[in-house]
């Protein structure tokens, strides 16, 4: 006789697989005697399994909601065309040597990464002991193989970033369940997480200041076709590192800086040359700034640069994309770029920018919202050809009372995200 739920999934071959391999995995361990030594220290895991999805297809589910439709994503984390987690639920079980068995039940994206972290909690990074495998099955679909090998593909690669590094507690580990990305990250020992909703709040999270340098670890399902994993296998600290990828007349700009913050930007694309001597002048004057800023004692986290770098992306014969390092001619002059330079300061909590050409000031104390619009004028107005091509910044200086209005770390990324803001507003005035 077999009872199921009415609206369970269950079957007779699933509760067979189960049983047998609850036996398989327990049996012999649970008659074993225990001595006295091991009830007078806090218990540990003799042994362990984890099964997903049980009395519950997930596919079977999700044809019941007309949710799959066909598509080429096999990640059990986000399969198909609306990109389903297909671990819906997991049941742990444990034996412990003080002969306990323990069943801890988990439901969803959320109850995935709680099993994660609680499981690496018997045993914490600081002791630098390896958790056990989870050891994962799933027994009630035909791919229920392919889910459980994701799930423990997946926590092999957490326990590899967090107990084979020794600054584990500067690794953010990047993972893509169902529409968003999971950025996981140690606390001490306890393992924590935070959401971004898209693509483009990644990029935001990814750009935004450290105190300290951050080493980005990317699962190596997620972002599988995307240049950023590629990017952040080259991220080392103290280094500034500017990735390009050429397309007709555009460019894409990817750089990591000295502190593993990334900034982004979309331009026109005249050639390699110009794009490396413009880019090598900016950093080479901001890094002066903020050497002479960390030797005057000014700011508090000044970021030390070794050195910059920059790679082409382009693809190898096999589609592949790949990098391929970039000279840098400082002595080659080109014609394309006029510079810039700009001095920003904040007054009464009201930014002030004042730009710098060819020796004539433009401040925005004397030009309010037309700043930027003279200041184009009196640029093309220098133009012998009289093409109106990109205007670029190649130095900051940022003012005491800028550096003071938040604790952000004085790095790279801080002065880009001010060449850009300027730049975008220089290029809204020439459209």
């Amino acid at each position: 006789v077999n009872l199921y739920e009415n609206d369970s999934d269950l079957t007779a071959k699933e509760i067979v697989s189960l049983t047998e391999n609850l036996d398989n995995n327990f049996s012999e361990l649970i008659e074993q005697e225990r001595s006295s030594d091991d009830y007078n220290q806090p218990a540990d895991i003799i042994a362990n399994v984890t099964y997903l999805n049980v009395a519950v297809d997930p596919l079977l589910k999700g044809s019941k909601e007309s949710r799959f439709i066909a598509s080429d994503k096999n990640d059990a984390l986000k399969y198909g065309s609306k990109n389903n987690n297909l671990a819906i639920t997991i049941e742990q079980v444990y034996l412990t040597s003080w002969q306990e068995i323990l069943i801890h039940s988990y439901q969803g994206v959320s109850g995935l990464l709680e099993c994660l972290k609680e499981h690496m909690l018997w045993a914490p990074p600081s002791k630098s002991r390896r958790p056990n495998p989870i050891n994962a099955y799933s027994f009630s679909s035909y791919i229920g193989n392919t889910i459980s090998s994701r799930v423990e593909n997946l926590f092999a690669a957490v326990y590899d970033c967090y107990y084979s590094n020794l600054d584990a507690n500067s690794i953010h580990f990047v993972l893509g369940i169902e529409g968003g990305y999971y950025t996981l990250q140690l606390d001490n020992d306890n393992l924590i997480y935070s959401k971004t909703a898209s693509y483009n709040e990644l990029l935001r999270k990814l750009a935004q200041p450290n105190e300290r340098f951050i080493s980005y670890i990317f699962d190596s399902e997620t972002l599988k076709r995307d240049v950023i994993p590629l990017i952040y296998r080259e991220n080392k600290a103290g280094l500034v590192q500017c990735f390009y990828e050429s397309s007709q007349n555009t460019v894409d700009v990817f750089i990591l800086d000295e502190r593993g913050s990334l900034s982004f930007e979309k331009d026109i694309y005249f050639n390699a040359t110009s794009l490396i001597r413009h880019y090598s002048l900016f950093f080479d004057s901001v890094h002066k700034r903020m050497q002479y800023l960390s030797e005057q004692g000014f700011h508090s986290s000044v970021a030390n640069v070794d050195n910059v770098i920059f790679y082409r992306l382009h693809r190898n014969s096999n589609g592949h994309k790949i990098l391929s390092e970039q000279a840098i001619n400082k002595y080659i002059k080109t014609a394309e770029y006029i510079s810039l330079q700009v001095n920003v300061d904040v007054i009464d909590n009201t930014p002030i920018h004042t730009l710098y050409y060819e020796e004539v000031e433009f401040s925005s104390l004397e030009y309010g919202a037309s700043l930027y619009q003279e200041v184009v004028k009196y640029v093309f107005s220098k133009r012998s050809s009289g093409e109106k091509y990109n205007i670029y910044i190649t130095d900051i200086a940022l003012s005491a009372a800028i550096l003071n209005m938040d604790d952000s770390s004085l790095q790279t990324n801080r002065y880009l995200h001010f060449k850009k803001k300027i730049e975008d507003s220089l290029k809204a005035v020439m459209i």
